[in-house]
C-alpha cells in the first residue's frame, strides 16, 4: 500500500513539474540547432474561420486568410531555468489581428513543454514530430515527419542554400483557445531559406486530410539561425493589447 501511495505521489510530482508556470519562459536557441519548416496556404475566409474558435477573428485580406503548418526541431530547450533535451513540435497557425492562434499542436507526451501546453488548455494531440536539415554544398535538403496514432504526414524538399535577411519580431503573442488566458508572448528571430516546392505525403487521419490541404502551398520556407523566448501568462497582461473578443 505504501508503495502504491508513493508511486501516485511521484507521478503527481512529475506532472506538476511539467507545467510551465506563470511568468516562466519557453526558450529555444540558434546554437542548439533550432530549425523550423513552414508551409503557408491562402484560404477563403469561411474556411479559416472554421479552424479557429468562434471568439477569434482571423486576419483577412481580400476575402482570404492564412493557415500555416509549422514544424520545429531543437536539440535543447528551456522552461524557466530548467534545461531539457531534444524537442519536435508541430503547430497549426492562423494569424489574428494582434496575435497568432495555434488551434492545434502535436508533440510527444513525454516532452515537458507538450505536457505543459496540454495542461494549460491548448489543443494538443500526442504524436512524434521530426525535422532534419542537411546542407549539401549549394543545396539544402529538408525532411519532416509527423507520426500520429492513426495517421502520418511526410515532407521533403530541396532548395538553394541561400539565407534571406534576418527576420526579427520583438513580440509574437500566441493564443490557444482563449484570448485572455494562457498566453505566450515574446521575441523570435530567424533567417528564411525559401523553397519553390515540397513533396507532401500523408495517410490516415492528419491535418492535410482534415483541412483539405491538397493544393500547393503559396509559400514554403525553413527557419535557420532560429530562436524564440516566449513568456507564459495565465492571464493576459494589459500591455498585450487585443482588439478581438
Amino acid at each position: 500500500m505504501k508503495m502504491s501511495v508513493g508511486l501516485i505521489s511521484l507521478l503527481f510530482l512529475q506532472m506538476s513539474c511539467a507545467t510551465i508556470k506563470n511568468g516562466e519562459s519557453w526558450k529555444m536557441r540558434p546554437e542548439d540547432k533550432t530549425i523550423g519548416l513552414t508551409l503557408l496556404w491562402n484560404l477563403p475566409e469561411a474556411k479559416i474561420r472554421e479552424i479557429v474558435p468562434p471568439n477569434q477573428i482571423p486576419r483577412i485580406q481580400n476575402g482570404t486568410g492564412v493557415l500555416m503548418l509549422f514544424l520545429c526541431s531543437t536539440d535543447t530547450y528551456y522552461i524557466g531555468k530548467k534545461e531539457y533535451g531534444q524537442l519536435g513540435v508541430a503547430h497549426l497557425i492562423v494569424p489574428l489581428e494582434n496575435e497568432i492562434s495555434i488551434p492545434e499542436t502535436i508533440g510527444l507526451k513525454n516532452q515537458a513543454i507538450i505536457r505543459g501546453l496540454d495542461q494549460k488548455g491548448f489543443g494538443v494531440q500526442f504524436g512524434d514530430v521530426r525535422l532534419r536539415l542537411e546542407e549539401k554544398g549549394d543545396w539544402v535538403d529538408v525532411e519532416g515527419d509527423i507520426i500520429l496514432e492513426k495517421g502520418e504526414m511526410h515532407f521533403s524538399g530541396r532548395a538553394e542554400n541561400k539565407k534571406g535577411n534576418q527576420v526579427s519580431l520583438a513580440k509574437t503573442t500566441i493564443v490557444g483557445k482563449n484570448l485572455q488566458e494562457d498566453v505566450l508572448s515574446g521575441p523570435e528571430f530567424y533567417k528564411p531559406i525559401s523553397f519553390k516546392s515540397i513533396s507532401v505525403n500523408h495517410k490516415g487521419e492528419n491535418w492535410i486530410q482534415k483541412y483539405g490541404l491538397t493544393s500547393v502551398p503559396n509559400r514554403i520556407w525553413v527557419n535557420v539561425d532560429f530562436g524564440v523566448d516566449f513568456n507564459y501568462f495565465d492571464l493576459r497582461p494589459s500591455h498585450l493589447k487585443s482588439q478581438t473578443h
